[in-house]
């Protein structure tokens, strides 16, 4: 356990203070793997985790778009139908957002017979993070990722 405490700390001092063009790359990165290339020309990102959400904020606002200009769909396991309240208040204050940017949740059947205890109790819903008015700045961020995919 101390060993893996002090290689964890070893990692973050590898990386050090991140400078606003460390965190450019590595959103580009995260957009690249998760983010809307194909639909409707929207700029949007979706993911389950938390700090991943909370990382694509700060990417965001490096582009001038604020939390105040997101949309927010939250997509729930069936199973979790009764905890809608409390996950949905969970992603509002651990983002910091505000209520009314959420539409309607979104309900999805799949079988949770691989799912320990433990990944039920972390389990938080799949957030999907839209801009408003966001064409053109995903133009940018498509082109960029096209021109990092030829190095």
């Amino acid at each position: 356990m101390i060993r893996n405490i002090l290689q964890k700390q070893e990692g973050a001092n590898i990386v050090g203070e991140l400078l606003n063009r460390d965190i450019l790359m590595v959103g580009f990165g995260l957009y690249w793997g998760e983010g809307y290339k194909y639909e409707n020309s929207e700029l949007g990102f979706t993911n389950s985790n938390p700090y991943m959400i909370r990382f694509y904020f700060k990417w965001l606002k490096l582009w001038g778009v604020n939390k105040d200009s997101l949309i927010f769909r939250l997509t729930l396991n069936e199973f979790f139908r009764k905890e809608e309240s409390k996950l949905k208040f969970f992603w509002i204050n651990f983002l910091d957002i505000r209520k009314d940017q959420f539409s309607k949740i979104t309900y999805i059947k799949t079988n949770l017979k691989k799912a320990s205890r433990e990944d039920i109790k972390k389990y938080k819903g799949i957030l999907r993070v839209k801009v408003r008015k966001g064409t053109a700045l995903r133009n940018k961020i498509l082109g960029a990722i096209e021109h990092i995919a030829k190095i």
